[in-house]
């Protein structure tokens, strides 16, 4: 798709993306990292496990409730009592 874009203006193979054609004229390589827990990480059942056990994870395994299934959970009116009362 972008090889495309870029033959469609004018853009010879081999040279720089810059205006004079300098610049690299090569991609760039990515290393791929393996060991990734960002957004929408989801622990596989061994990692859960490794959790469970106090290796790692603990927080991605509460989350999905392994570690604190005995710890009660305060009902929210407990931090949000009501609305305020507003005098007007």
């Amino acid at each position: 798709m972008v090889g495309k874009v870029l033959l469609r203006y004018n853009y010879i193979p081999g040279t720089g993306l810059g205006a004079h054609g300098q610049g690299i004229n090569r991609p760039i390589e990515v290393e791929e990292y393996k060991n990734r827990r960002g957004l929408g990480f989801r622990p596989s059942c061994h990692e859960i496990i490794e959790a469970r056990r106090g290796k790692h994870l603990h927080r991605p395994a509460a989350r999905y409730g392994k570690i604190n299934r005995g710890i009660p959970v305060q009902p929210l009116s407990y931090f949000f009592p009501g609305p305020s009362h507003i005098v007007g």
